[in-house]
């Protein structure tokens, strides 16, 4: 079992359509998948079934949506225990703001060589691309190049599951799949089924 997490401090930073987009991009490709909802809202749990997803922990691949605050309990265990933590945040100064503290916290409780990366979304066109250079800077993680754009069919998502995307939004999450997925395989097995 392969676990990835999805993770800040921001509420609202779009952790739980992340982590359910990219669930769905594995269970498109054939992978067995689930979603472990840590937050206390359950919001991914109850829009699970809209993406075809599993609730639980009984898969080769269990994305992980946390709560948007560092005291929940169960936080540092996931942080602690996860194959790969993905730091969610769109490109604003308050995201990067609260995330710095989120950061910080991820460093305090994860080893030095655990793998941690961080996912922009909400990300309009090219013009961010030197803001996204300078939070990368500053949060001191390895930055995904594959990004989640701003787009209204992710949100539209969380209604409709993955008929809400078209054929192009599809194509950018399962980039961000593959790429994701690259980091956590503890063999050279290939992952080119994704992109079919």
């Amino acid at each position: 079992m392969t676990t990835i997490a999805f993770v800040n401090a921001k509420g609202g930073a779009g952790k739980t359509t992340s982590a359910l987009l990219f669930a769905r991009a594995l269970k498109e490709s054939n992978v067995d998948v689930s979603i472990d909802d840590r937050d206390i809202n359950q919001v991914a749990s109850a829009t699970a079934p809209r993406f075809g997803l599993k609730v639980g922990t009984e898969a080769a691949y269990v994305v992980i949506d946390t709560a948007g605050y560092l005291h929940d309990p169960r936080l540092a265990d996931v942080i602690r225990t996860s194959d790969l933590v993905v730091i969610v945040l769109a490109p604003t100064p308050t995201d990067l703001m609260v995330t710095r503290g989120t950061a910080e916290y991820i460093r305090q409780q994860r080893p030095p060589d655990a793998k941690t990366v961080v996912l922009f979304t909400r990300v309009q066109g090219n013009r961010f691309g030197r803001v996204l250079d300078s939070f990368a800077k500053e949060l001191q993680f390895p930055v995904l190049k594959n990004v989640l754009g701003h787009r209204t069919a992710y949100v539209a998502a969380q209604l409709d599951g993955w008929k809400a995307l078209d054929k192009w939004e599809r194509s950018e999450v399962i980039s961000l799949a593959i790429e994701i997925v690259s980091l956590t395989l503890k063999t050279e097995k290939p992952i080119s089924r994704l992109a079919d």
